[in-house]
């Protein structure tokens, strides 16, 4: 089973963590001590996600930068 996790930002100094196995959220834990609950799940064996709509967005960040690079001569 891969069992990930996504970090939300939700009002300081709070976050979101949601909690995945295989793909589907099974749980959700609300904090203010992000880096303790992260620690204690990477422990568990869990393993830092990204959503489609993160992917997508460094994508095209990504892009960005590549189309924009300094080439050396």
């Amino acid at each position: 089973m891969r069992k990930q996790y996504d970090i939300i930002e939700a009002r300081w100094p709070y976050y979101d963590i949601d909690l995945y196995h295989d793909g589907v959220k099974v749980d959700s834990k609300h904090t203010a001590y992000v880096d303790e609950a992260t620690e204690a799940l990477e422990r568990e064996g869990y393993t830092l996600g990204y959503t489609e709509d993160e992917v997508e967005k460094a994508r095209k960040m990504y892009e960005e930068v590549l189309a924009n690079r300094i080439e050396r001569k």
